[in-house]
């Protein structure tokens, strides 16, 4: 067996907002689909997850880099541990392959300061790389808390297998099925707030408290506590069902489900997607509180 995995998949959720109409049917942490207003994000970047490639062989990471890029991904390399711990304190990264031996920090050590970073940055999927035998690692992987691993040479069927279990399955649910999601339903807003000074009202309320919002947030992913991330989650829940926004809220859905259950590293990898939508929701809505004007 050339890879170890510990995420399981997600379960499909169905919300039932206060209209009692069913309109959630899919998550996305990508582009918006606004009726009648302009997009916000770039379709091209729809796919490009952000990877990290660290190994001291300058072979080894053209090789493995070129993989990756031909598979649609935006790879970054670095060419040792201290390096490596540098650019994931400095950048965002969807996931690390790590070479195990390397001179001065190894695999091992590099993953271990890699998980002490707070917040989602500690808890970025991590698979070893290794030209030794795959069964006699494992129980290292798991103390130093990586994800799983890869044997060397690498085959590209196994790496598209891994990636398609990770981003296909947590933070990519397939596009096509995903169209239905918008960040701001204009239309089902305008439908439930007649007025369009209660619909102001409403927009600036919730911008108004973002900051304090995002503070809440932040704070119970920093603890690592699933029961603080579900009732930060379970306060923000219905501003999002009463603004409409559909994607946000089953993001939301997803990780209050996860928390529940204390899956907390799958919890955890949702922060980045969750803050994102967050932030393209406000822009949506500031463009529409312009409209109205």
């Amino acid at each position: 067996k050339s890879y170890v995995s510990t995420f399981e998949h997600f379960d499909r959720i169905i919300e039932i907002p206060c209209s009692s109409e069913a309109f959630i049917e899919q998550i996305t942490t990508a582009k918006p689909k606004n009726i009648q207003m302009k997009e916000v994000e770039e379709k091209s970047n729809q796919k490009k997850q952000k990877i990290l490639l660290v190994d001291d062989n300058n072979i080894n990471r053209r090789v493995m880099s070129e993989l990756l890029k031909g598979m649609l991904l935006d790879v970054k390399e670095a060419k040792d541990g201290y390096e490596a711990v540098e650019l994931v304190k400095k950048e965002n990264f969807n996931m690390i392959f790590m070479d195990i031996f390397m001179p001065g920090m190894d695999g091992y050590e590099t993953s271990k300061k890699i998980r002490e970073l707070d917040g989602v940055k500690g808890s970025i999927p991590i698979i070893a790389v290794t030209a030794n035998d795959v069964e006699d690692t494992q129980e290292k992987i798991v103390e130093h808390g990586m994800n799983g691993v890869l044997s060397k040479p690498l085959r590209k069927d196994n790496l598209e297998k891994l990636l398609n279990e990770y981003f296909g399955n947590i933070i990519n649910a397939v596009d096509e099925e995903n169209e239905e999601l918008l960040v701001f339903d204009q239309n089902e807003f305008e439908l439930f707030y007649d007025e369009s000074f209660l619909r102001v009202e409403i927009i600036d309320t919730f911008i108004n408290d973002k900051q304090s919002d995002l503070s809440r947030i932040t704070d119970a992913f920093k603890a690592k506590d699933c029961e603080q991330i579900y009732n930060a989650l379970h306060y923000l829940k219905s501003s999002f069902t009463y603004l409409k926004a559909t994607k946000i809220l089953k993001i939301t859905s997803q990780i209050q489900k996860l928390s529940n259950e204390k899956k907390l590293n799958e919890v955890l990898l949702l922060e980045a997607p969750l803050l994102e939508n967050y932030d393209v929701l406000v822009k949506a809505l500031e463009e529409y509180k312009k409209s109205l004007n």
